[in-house]
């Protein structure tokens, strides 16, 4: 029925009504004679109906002949519209523009993203692709020959980078280079203890171990000596290494007042800018004062493609240390996570033997304290004390 509306839209269609004479024997005319008429209806013996242009001309016999007269209620084409809104020259000259602009930044780079990279950050890579003129507005047509070597030199952390240029967006690629330990440190170094515990475990890769497994030992050590003494009772200074682990204790504590003071921001006022080939035009009036802010882009997207058009919205707030009564939930619920910030931050790559935590509340201030015993490794490197060790042999 839809398609049927359509086709009868593009080929022209008039609505016309019918008064006076025999309507009975006007509908028995046109039907008699082929001519198409839909959607009839009959109010206070006025008839109304569509026909397409073609029926309406052959339509004036059958109603002379009934004793009606027609007349046209509406025209329904799409000729009519194309005739009314006829394309000035200016609309014509806009929409010549606006594709060649198309075409023109369609063959730019508008959005560069950095995949990869772990240690080297983002922003130095592309400062370096910059100044190889991989930036944001510069042409999609780039020559990986052009750039390649070049960056490897300017960044001696990368393998390799590459350039994935999907329409006017760019991907830089790369691969770090694996780190080179320093064995110049680790030859001229002593393994020792970095925590007070019970040894459990001693893997000597290289020097003479100098505690044996489950003594108790305290901080600062000498697990693992740098010394090495060959069969012929000479001593080499090869350097230790090795891996030590140990039951350890460790103790944490975290508390907050009830009425802490916290810094309260409170909007002040909103501003916003048009950013046009990522320059910032304001359409607003900065106020002066002591303000945070936070800005917010929307760019236009065209196929998941990020155009240099789009919004800024600058959010400013005032802000205001103040002391915030917190209820008894609220005020667990702080001390808790102050506590368990500390445990991710200290215990993050350590096992856990056992624990013991307790919440204390004294009227002012709540405090969550946890004793733990911890399976983790507690060798660390420290240069030798060469002089130190051979006056206390002589």
């Amino acid at each position: 029925m839809f398609i049927l509306k359509i086709i009868r839209f593009l080929l022209g269609y008039v609505r016309f009504t019918a008064t006076g004479g025999f309507p009975e024997r006007f509908i028995n005319l046109c039907s008699r004679n082929g001519i198409n008429i839909w959607d009839l209806k009959s109010s206070g013996g006025v008839i109304t109906a569509c026909a397409d242009v073609r029926s309406y001309k052959k339509i004036r016999p059958c109603a002379r002949k009934s004793g009606m007269k027609v007349r046209i209620a509406e025209k329904h084409a799409f000729s009519l519209i194309i005739k009314k809104r006829r394309l000035r020259l200016g609309l014509a000259a806009g929409l010549i523009i606006f594709a060649t602009a198309m075409s023109f930044l369609s063959t730019r780079i508008w959005s560069i993203s950095v995949t990869g990279n772990s240690t080297v950050e983002s922003e130095r890579i592309l400062e370096v692709m910059q100044e190889l003129d991989v930036t944001v507005g510069a042409s999609n047509d780039i020559s990986v020959a052009d750039y390649r070597d070049t960056a490897l030199k300017m960044l001696p952390e990368l393998t390799w980078i590459h350039v994935n240029i999907s329409g006017s967006k760019a991907v830089i690629e790369v691969r770090e280079a694996d780190p080179i330990p320093d064995k110049s440190d680790a030859e001229k170094c002593d393994l020792v203890a970095c925590a007070d515990g019970t040894l459990t475990t001693l893997r000597v890769f290289n020097g003479t171990p100098m505690i044996p497994t489950g003594s108790g030992i305290l901080k600062g050590d000498i697990l693992i000596s740098g010394f090495e003494e060959n069969k012929n009772l000479t001593t080499d200074l090869s350097g230790a290494q090795g891996y030590a682990e140990a039951l350890t204790s460790r103790t944490f504590k975290a508390s907050v007042d009830k009425n802490p003071k916290v810094t309260v921001q409170r909007p002040a006022y909103k501003t916003y800018s048009l950013s046009l080939l990522f320059k910032a035009i304001p359409l607003g009036i900065t106020k002066k004062g002591d303000f945070s802010s936070f800005a917010d882009t929307s760019f236009l997207l065209i196929n998941c493609v990020s155009l240099p058009f789009g919004i800024i919205k600058t959010c400013y707030y005032t802000e205001e240390l103040v002391s915030q009564p917190l209820t008894a939930y609220e005020y667990s619920a702080m001390a808790k996570a102050e506590f368990f910030s500390q445990l991710i931050k200290e215990l993050r790559y350590v096992k856990i033997e056992s624990c013991d935590i307790s919440f204390v509340d004294t009227g002012k201030k709540g405090s969550v304290t946890g004793y733990f015993t911890c399976l983790e490794n507690i060798g660390v490197l420290r240069p030798m004390q060469i002089e130190e060790q051979f006056s206390q042999d002589d």
